[in-house]
């Protein structure tokens, strides 16, 4: 049996049982989304976002730096980035955002 039928099955077999939640009341599950008014998870939301797409910039900021530090490992558009930022932790700093 192909595993996509046997989830099917799966599916169907157990969507027979009211325990598992799958069949709403006349209540409603969701809550009531009113304008203006934002929940606790969409304000989590925003936060996490805002710090992902700073996370991003940095790294995008960093590896143009590591570019350039290719380009010309001597100078930085007149400054000496590798007296304040040595190549070896912009690299590092670099992958780690990525992990991040």
């Amino acid at each position: 049996m192909a595993p996509q039928r046997l989830t099917g099955v799966c599916y169907r077999y157990f969507g027979k049982f009211d325990y598992l939640g799958w069949k709403g009341g006349p209540e409603g599950i969701h809550p009531r989304m009113l304008p203006g008014e934002t929940t606790a998870g969409q304000a989590a939301t925003v936060k996490y976002f805002l710090i992902v797409a700073l996370l991003f910039l940095a790294q995008v900021l960093i590896g143009g730096a590591l570019a350039h530090y290719r380009a010309e490992p001597d100078n930085f558009y007149g400054i000496d980035l590798a007296q304040y930022l040595p190549s070896n932790i912009l690299r590092t700093w670099h992958l780690q955002l990525a992990i991040f």
